[in-house]
Order: structure tokens, then C-alpha cells, then sequence
């Protein structure tokens, strides 16, 4: 059998990734990411080297959606519009001893560079949530723009979730909102993530474990792991009986992904992995929509 030949990347391609990379080490703010640091003792959530990838996803596509959002506003009207991160961390991440900003500073130094910005971002960290808020606060002289258009929380997240469908989502008539949806492994529960979901203009970026996740429901079925059965039951809304015939990352990967669609009418995904194909770590980055067709599926999520 032949192999198939990769295509290669053009010399544009090559360009806009290393910017695309400088973003995350935020190189035109000089030495703030190393005074970021010094807040909160020093504190910055560590990682392997697959972490920046689904960051360099988030990075392409905020800058877009609010340049959309200000076309539709220009179009037909005002917009209230939001951002939501709900596993937002420390707000600094680090591989090994290379420090680069977390999703919440990839999203703000991504509306920095847009005409319109967030009427509200909303971060969540269970444990960070204070560090994260003082560091975000901190960056106000840089970014004015940010002064009363932020809220940190640092509870569950599915509380976090839940709260803001009922406080914000739901109350304005004329809404819509990019939210980054990256639990560690199974903590999202999908009567949270669905009242979301439910709301109809907005975009989704969800990080599924699909590997480990199909990993733990093994153990469930030879009876093990009662504790993880429980939240996989909670993961998944759905009783175990359902679940348990999932029997691979592909099936657990497209039967989370068809609930999703259930929601939103647009749906693609990619697999970021490390190493061989079903060795190592890999996980699945779903894009979900509430248009049918939204204007940065033109953007190819499929590189």
C-alpha cells in the first residue's frame, strides 16, 4: 500500500504559524509575561508540548469571529457579545522552561488587535481563579480596554456555566458569544455544558479526552472505578447502559460530538495526538456553531 504524501506547508503557511507562535510568548509586550509571573508567587500551569497547539487554535479564530461579530452589528444592529473560559488556569503556561500565555491572554491579546472588542470576558479557575483575576487586573494599564469588561470566578465550572446562561445570556435579547471549553479530562457535565449550548448564537471550542475517556470506560465495564463511572455518568447525560458500548476514542469521540450537534447545526473537529497513531496522548478539539454555515469555516480547522 502507498503511503500517502504529506502536502508541504507553503512559505505563507510557514509565516503565519511563527506569528501565530510569537502570539503565545507574547513577544510585542516585551517582559510581561515574566512580571505576570512574579503575581501569584510565581505560579503558571505546566504542561507537555502538546498544550500550545489547541492555544494556536484558539488564536486563530477569536480575532475573526469579533471582525464577524462588528460586520453583523454593522448589518443589523447591536450585539452584546462574550467571551467564556471556564478552565481558564493561571493564565501563564509553561513546557519545560518556556514560558507563554494561557488562554485568557491569548484571547485578550487577540481583541486587542480588533476594532471591536468583548463587552465581557468571563474567567473561571477552581483553584487559580484569585491568581488569574490579579494578574488580568494587572494588565489593565496595557490594555484599558479591559477595565470593567472582565469577571473572574473561581468555583466549578459547571456552576460557572450555569450562572452565566442565567445572569447574562439569557437576560440580553440581542447576544452572542465565543466560549473555550477545556476541561482536564471528564469535570465539564453535560447538563452544564447544554444549557450553553442551547443558546443559539454563539461558538464553541470543546477539548474531549476521547482516548482517556474511552480508557476509563473500559475499567467501567470490568466493574472498576466506581467514582469515575459516576462522573462519566454525569460527563456523558446519559445512563451507563448507553455509554458503555462505546468501545474506542472514535466512537467516543462521535458520539459526544453528535450530541453536540444536536445544538449546533455546524460541527468539525481535528485530532491533536502525540506520537504513533493509537500510542501516546491525543486528544479532540471540537468547533461547534450556531449558524449553519459561519463565516470562519472558511478557515481550514483541517491543516
Amino acid at each position: 500500500m502507498r503511503k500517502k504524501r504529506r502536502r508541504k506547508k507553503t512559505a505563507d503557511e510557514i509565516e503565519s504559524l511563527d506569528k501565530r507562535i510569537r502570539v503565545l510568548l507574547w513577544e510585542r509586550y516585551g517582559n510581561t509575561l515574566a512580571e505576570l509571573e512574579k503575581i501569584g508567587n510565581g505560579v503558571v500551569n505546566e504542561f507537555r508540548e502538546w498544550t500550545p497547539l489547541k492555544l494556536l487554535a484558539l488564536s486563530y479564530f477569536v480575532g475573526p469571529y469579533l471582525r464577524i461579530m462588528k460586520g453583523l452589528e454593522e448589518r443589523y444592529g447591536s450585539t452584546k457579545v462574550f467571551y467564556i473560559d471556564v478552565f481558564a488556569g493561571t493564565g501563564l503556561n509553561k513546557v519545560e522552561d518556556v514560558l507563554f500565555a494561557g488562554s485568557p491572554l491569548v484571547a485578550i491579546d487577540c481583541a486587542h488587535q480588533c476594532e471591536r472588542k468583548f463587552d465581557l470576558m468571563i474567567f473561571n479557575d477552581l483553584f487559580y481563579g484569585k491568581v488569574l483575576e490579579n494578574r488580568i487586573k494587572a494588565l489593565t494599564d496595557l490594555f484599558p480596554w479591559l477595565e470593567g469588561k472582565f469577571i473572574v470566578y473561581s468555583t466549578d465550572a459547571n456552576k460557572v456555566l450555569a450562572d452565566v446562561v442565567e445572569k447574562y445570556l439569557a437576560k440580553e435579547k440581542y447576544k452572542n458569544y465565543l466560549a473555550f471549553i477545556d476541561p482536564y479530562r471528564s469535570e465539564i457535565k453535560w447538563k452544564a455544558l447544554e444549557k450553553l449550548l442551547r443558546i443559539k448564537h454563539g461558538d464553541v471550542f470543546i477539548t474531549c479526552q476521547a482516548r482517556s475517556i474511552a480508557r476509563e470506560i473500559g475499567g467501567c465495564r470490568k466493574g472498576l472505578k466506581r467514582e469515575v463511572c459516576r462522573e462519566l455518568a454525569e460527563y456523558f447525560g446519559e445512563d451507563p447502559s448507553v455509554w458503555m458500548r462505546l468501545e474506542s476514542e472514535e466512537e467516543v469521540r462521535d458520539f459526544y460530538i453528535a450530541k453536540v450537534n444536536r445544538h449546533k447545526p455546524f460541527v468539525e473537529c481535528i485530532t491533536i495526538r502525540s506520537g504513533r497513531v493509537g500510542k501516546g496522548f491525543e486528544y479532540v478539539l471540537i468547533f461547534a456553531s450556531g449558524d449553519d454555515n459561519p463565516d470562519w469555516a472558511l478557515l481550514n480547522t483541517k491543516s
